[in-house]
């Protein structure tokens, strides 16, 4: 399957909705309160069309080439608390265990605009070990444990020589 990954558009609300509702996305990642095509909506604008800059920043749909069938989405996101940006994925499970991250991941790395970084992170929860897993597999390199009031993250760094 080759992949086309591209921003997130209000044609994309059907999809959205069903991947804030899956039950890994809410598990691992948080819930949205997303619960209506009208949420999803109100959501794509009011946070994932904010997100993208020029420098190839924000979350993007990962889908099917030719079908341009949704299976997921990869970002790459600057956190307030980290020095870097912070690479993230998310696939619907039915495309689970088929290596899209892994190809959607290199192929939103190797963009011109996102190759000069030289430092990129990815967070997980430590329970997470299918991500962790993932995260291992695109080169990263457990940096450390962050923790916040209310959670602990397992932070991995990637470091480029560019």
């Amino acid at each position: 399957m080759s992949l086309v990954i591209r921003q997130i558009t209000s044609a994309d609300a059907e999809f959205v909705l069903a991947l804030l509702n899956d039950p890994a996305w809410l598990r691992y990642i948080g819930d949205r309160k997303v619960r209506s095509i009208e949420d999803a909506a109100a959501y794509i604008d009011n946070v994932f069309t904010k997100q993208y800059t020029a420098s190839g920043l924000g979350t993007f749909v990962i889908e099917e080439q030719g079908t341009q069938t949704p299976v997921g989405v990869c970002s790459l996101l600057q956190r307030e608390h980290l020095p870097g940006p912070d690479v993230g994925f998310a696939l619907l499970p039915k495309f689970r265990g088929k290596g899209i991250i892994n190809r959607a991941i290199s192929q939103m790395l190797n963009r011109p605009e996102v190759k000069q970084i030289s430092n990129l992170y990815a967070q997980t929860l430590p329970q997470n070990s299918d991500s962790i897993r993932c995260i291992k597999r695109l080169g990263f390199e457990f940096e450390r444990q962050l923790e916040s009031a209310d959670e602990i993250l397992n932070l991995y760094r990637l470091k480029r020589d560019n």
